[in-house]
């Protein structure tokens, strides 16, 4: 008997941050200088950063049936930095 599965790809969702933070601590805890993030971490981080595009992080996601979905990739795109505050000395 064949398991169906396919990857459901689609923009990131607040409910989606304990997957994420999970994924990512394991992709990079083997990497040099990397100490795990936690959910208030991402979210100072990223999710309030002002070039943030919730639209712009895409996360693919593993659907196997009679399982739960398993996030197993992600690509991020940021929007261009405002040109004020901190951002004023970033270029475009």
């Amino acid at each position: 008997m064949t398991t169906l599965e396919r990857i459901l790809v689609r923009p990131f969702q607040l409910n989606d941050l304990a997957p994420l933070v999970a994924f990512w601590n394991n992709a990079f805890a083997d990497k040099r200088n990397f100490y795990p993030l936690t959910a208030p971490d991402f979210q100072s981080r990223i999710l309030d950063c002002a070039a943030f595009d919730p639209n712009g992080l895409i996360l693919a996601w593993q659907e196997r049936q009679a399982e739960p979905s398993q996030l197993v990739g992600l690509v991020h795109a940021f929007r261009p930095a405002p040109q004020s505050g901190l951002y004023a000395k970033w270029e475009q």
